[in-house]
């Protein structure tokens, strides 16, 4: 089963080893950086709440908040890249998470990904960018 990575209306499904890995990076950047941004991770249940747990996704607006902000969240992110790399064990995997935090960053960025007819899409059938017109 599925689960869903949102912000506000806006919606994407993933599988949820790739929700899980993406809760993971998101510990991994927070180690490598602001230790708040790790307790923060660590305490907010509808982050540690939802992590191994199978069509249960996340609110990205909880991890950007954990990191005291979606700008904090993606400098923390791309200036500790290699964090997340750390928990690849393949080059496809590194492609899927930057191709999910390019998303991630378009969505929280008020970008849409929603399908004409409002339905969210399986992140595995979406463009490897998101169209920024």
């Amino acid at each position: 089963m599925p689960s869903q990575l949102w912000c506000g209306e806006q919606a994407f499904w993933v599988s949820n080893s790739t929700k899980d890995l993406l809760y993971e990076a998101a510990v991994e950047v927070a180690k490598h950086g602001d230790p708040e941004s790790r307790r923060r991770l660590a305490d907010d249940v509808a982050l540690v709440g939802c992590y191994n747990v199978s069509g249960v996704g996340f609110d990205l607006k909880a991890f950007a908040q954990a990191f005291g902000g979606k700008d904090a969240w993606r400098r923390a992110t791309e200036s500790h890249f290699d964090a997340v790399e750390s928990l690849c064990p393949n080059t496809r995997c590194v492609e899927l998470m930057t191709k999910l935090f390019s998303w991630i960053w378009f969505v929280l960025d008020g970008g849409r990904c929603n399908t004409a007819v409002g339905e969210h899409p399986d992140f595995d059938d979406m463009p490897e960018l998101p169209d920024r017109e």
